[in-house]
């Protein structure tokens, strides 16, 4: 229990660090598939899902702003994305489903507070012999810190990939990322697209 807390604690602490970030991913493939065949892909539905906080704004046009980092991501993978899938490209094809949890910013509000610390101030004295020294003295001192609302961008997207021929189930991706003292969740989605993209590109 107590060391429980201790994790929790160190958690909440670490939230209020400018800059400060997490990431939790968890997939399933297929180990029988082989991911490295694929030539083309099919983008099928990407649906925003309600998010939990109260103070959550989706980002503009969020669907299209998936469609668009997906897209890049796997073209960057030589995976061609949309059109027809015919002849042998059609076996080497897969349809891709993204439900997105969350893919905005929400704030996190920090009460005022005051900090004690100890700094090092430099004086003037003198030496047993009457001469000006510069001396180092610790000093106490308090830093008031006010109260503020705190952004934090999130972006959590599933994919869930099935064989275009088949129908069956090859891969399912979750993939969580928040960033403190953050608006533009650009960069997190870029990089779990590109995450992705790699994991269908490969066995």
């Amino acid at each position: 229990m107590k060391k429980l807390l201790t994790s929790l604690v160190t958690f909440v602490m670490l939230l209020a660090i400018p800059g400060f970030s997490s990431a939790e991913k968890s997939q399933q493939k297929d180990k029988s598939y082989d991911f490295s065949r694929i030539k083309s892909a099919t983008i099928t539905t990407i649906k925003a899902q309600p998010y939990s906080e109260a103070t959550y704004k989706a980002d503009f046009d969020l669907a299209g702003k998936v469609n668009t980092a997906l897209k890049n991501a796997l073209s960057g993978r030589n995976i061609k994305v949309g059109g027809a899938t015919l002849g042998s490209l059609a076996k080497h094809s897969v349809n891709i489903a993204v439900s997105v949890e969350g893919l905005g910013v929400f704030t996190v509000h920090e009460d005022a507070y005051d900090e004690t610390r100890t700094v090092d101030k430099k004086t003037v004295g003198k030496d047993e012999n009457g001469k000006d020294v510069v001396v180092t003295v610790p000093t106490e001192e308090v830093v008031h810190h006010p109260a503020k609302d705190v952004p934090h961008a999130v972006a959590i997207l599933n994919f869930r990939v099935t064989d275009s021929v088949t129908g069956k189930d090859i891969c399912s991706v979750r993939d969580s990322r928040e960033r403190n003292d953050e608006t533009d969740t650009s960069g997190m989605l870029g990089r779990i697209c590109r995450d992705f993209a790699k994991t269908i590109s490969k066995n």
